[in-house]
């Protein structure tokens, strides 16, 4: 579990975003994001089966701090797992679409003369991995 959050975290790091780790026991969600950029705010929750946490999501939804957005990272989900987070309007990913996405802001980096992020439409692109699907 460290490592999977681990991976996560790093993505969060390349995108522009102060991580803090959550080290309480009776989080429901393992860190937190702040995006530099545009003071976006996510609680994420890492888990490697999506079936292990989603009786908690109403109840993370409830502890949310105001303007953070739930985003869940896990190895696979189904389509109905899929229905049920835009249902209950969190995010769901696969820890695979957010490494995908993470190395393609290193890459785009690794491209920029002078180590800078420069983003057409002035997004952030987190927001635009996360947001996919959905508008929040």
């Amino acid at each position: 579990m460290k490592d999977f959050i681990t991976q996560c975290t790093l993505v969060f790091k390349s995108f522009e975003h102060d991580v803090t780790i959550i080290q309480s026991k009776s989080s429901l969600w393992q860190f937190t994001t702040n995006s530099r950029r545009n003071k976006k705010k996510y609680a994420v929750m890492v888990a490697p089966a999506f079936s292990k946490v989603k009786s908690l999501i109403k109840i993370a939804k409830k502890k949310l701090p105001p303007e953070t957005r739930l985003v869940v990272v896990t190895n696979t989900f189904t389509d109905a797992d899929n229905d049920m987070s835009a249902k209950e309007d969190f995010t769901l990913l696969t820890l695979e679409t957010l490494n995908r996405y993470g190395q393609e802001m290193l890459d785009l980096k690794n491209r920029s003369s002078d180590g800078t992020i420069h983003i057409v439409d002035g997004d952030n692109i987190i927001d635009q991995v996360i947001n996919k699907e959905k508008d929040f």
